[in-house]
Parts: structure tokens; C-alpha cells; sequence
């Protein structure tokens, strides 16, 4: 699982030094299998996830922007994290490739 979020990672810092564009890296305290990674200077957020595959043992890794006001609106309302990965998650999140990634922090 680790092994796939690196390799991707590695990946993803490649190309946004390639690109000059700073990027923060943030694992989850509370779930192994989430990065969080953001741009500073654009404001954007994209969420990197391991979704282990119900009917195989294959890692897969997808990859999912957010919309930050959408999720600042949920929580001023006080919804809840369930909330935002459940009855929100379509408003929130939105399911990107993994190729697209440093391009949509851009």
C-alpha cells in the first residue's frame, strides 16, 4: 500500500519541480491510506487515496480535487466528516486521473 502512494508521489514531486510549482505533502493522522496534497500560491487541494479492490488483492490509487469552498461551506454549517465523504462527497470531490494531478494544482 505505502509502496504505491511513494512511487506516485515521487512522481507527482517530479513533475511539479519540473513545472517550478511548490507543492505541501500532508498524510493523514487518521487514515494511512489518504495524502493530501496542496499548492500554497493556487489554493488548490488534491486528495490521493488507496482503494484496495473489494474483488481483487491490486492497489489502487485514485486521485480527487477538492472544492475547498464547498467543504469551508459544509463545515460553517456544521456537517460532519461523514457527511463530506458520504451525502456531500459529489459536491466536494471530484474523481480526477492520476496523470492530471500536478496540472490541476497548477
Amino acid at each position: 500500500m505505502k509502496t504505491a502512494i511513494n512511487k506516485q508521489l515521487k512522481k507527482i514531486k517530479k513533475e511539479a519541480e519540473e513545472k517550478n510549482l511548490d507543492i505541501k505533502i500532508q498524510e493523514s493522522n487518521n487514515v494511512a491510506e489518504i495524502v493530501m496534497i496542496g499548492c500554497p500560491s493556487t489554493q488548490k487541494v488534491v486528495m490521493l487515496v488507496v482503494d484496495q479492490l473489494s474483488s481483487d488483492t491490486k492497489t489502487e490509487l485514485r486521485a480527487f480535487t477538492i472544492n475547498l469552498k464547498k467543504w469551508n461551506w459544509a463545515e460553517t454549517e456544521g456537517f460532519t466528516e461523514a457527511d463530506l465523504l458520504g451525502t456531500l462527497s459529489d459536491q466536494v470531490f471530484k474523481e480526477i486521473k492520476l496523470a492530471e494531478i500536478v496540472k490541476k494544482l497548477s
